[in-house]
């Protein structure tokens, strides 16, 4: 009968997301701890600011033409990527997805190398200002663009825990010696010392 009378036609214009999709954001989780050189997957503690914007640049529109009215959208979202204890020596490479390499402004990120007197992220303001996440290395946005897609990118940064590379001269590698030593007396999370877990 829809062939005599005609289907109903479907809107074509999408809604837009209304929520940020992540790949992990669990509270209670370990905090790593780490030596040398290491690359590692964040864990998402905060998000705020989620937007969703018509794209001016989306698929064809009424007449062949793009634009709003498209159903495309473009969003962003600004966040808090918790990855590991601190205080770390520096940030090396930042893998999107798989292997490939960007550069950390592309995202918006600032760095913070989780130092025990470290201050808050200056952009949030009010209550959460007071965050601080001190002996916490983290990266922050605000806000992250995401392009066309809800879902925060996998992205994961490598990490050099400048205090320990004494193992090679000129190399982040690090001395198991070193490791086993701080591992046992470290006066802030040595064995038999508070746990330290995400909190979000």
């Amino acid at each position: 009968m829809a062939g005599i009378f005609g289907a109903k036609r479907a809107n074509s214009t999408a809604a837009p997301e209304t929520s940020l999709r992540v790949q992990s954001s669990i509270e209670g989780k370990a905090i790593p701890i780490g030596w040398g050189a290491n690359r590692l997957a964040g864990n998402l503690i905060w998000y705020g600011d989620f937007k969703s914007v018509a794209s001016s640049s989306g698929g064809a529109g009424k007449g062949g033409g793009g634009g709003k009215g498209s159903g495309q959208y473009d969003y962003s979202a600004s966040v808090i990527i918790a990855l590991c204890e601190g205080p770390v020596h520096a940030w090396g490479y930042l893998y999107n997805n798989s292997s490939d390499t960007i550069a950390y402004s592309s995202l918006n990120l600032t760095t913070f190398n989780g130092d025990y007197s470290q201050t808050g992220w200056g952009y949030l303001s009010g209550d959460a200002a007071q965050r601080n996440y001190r002996g916490l290395a983290y990266m922050a946005a605000g806000p992250m663009p995401l392009g066309s897609s809800p879902d925060l990118p996998n992205i994961t940064p490598e990490i050099i825990f400048g205090t320990y590379t004494d193992g090679v001269s000129g190399t982040p590698d690090a001395n198991p010696a070193t490791v086993v030593s701080d591992y046992l007396t470290n006066a802030d999370w040595a064995r038999g010392s508070r746990p330290r877990a995400w909190a979000i």
